[in-house]
């Protein structure tokens, strides 16, 4: 694996620094579940 590989540059992300995403986004409709949760169709 490569010293500058994308997968490397995750462990390094605050993800406490990220905007919380409520309120960017209209969510339309629920159109599925998935493994990691609730998938929406959304407008912006």
């Amino acid at each position: 694996m490569a010293s500058d590989s994308p997968a490397r540059s995750l462990d390094e992300i605050d993800l406490s620094a990220l905007r919380d995403p409520a309120g960017i986004f209209e969510l339309v409709e629920l159109v599925g579940n998935g493994t990691y949760g609730q998938v929406y169709k959304q407008n912006q």
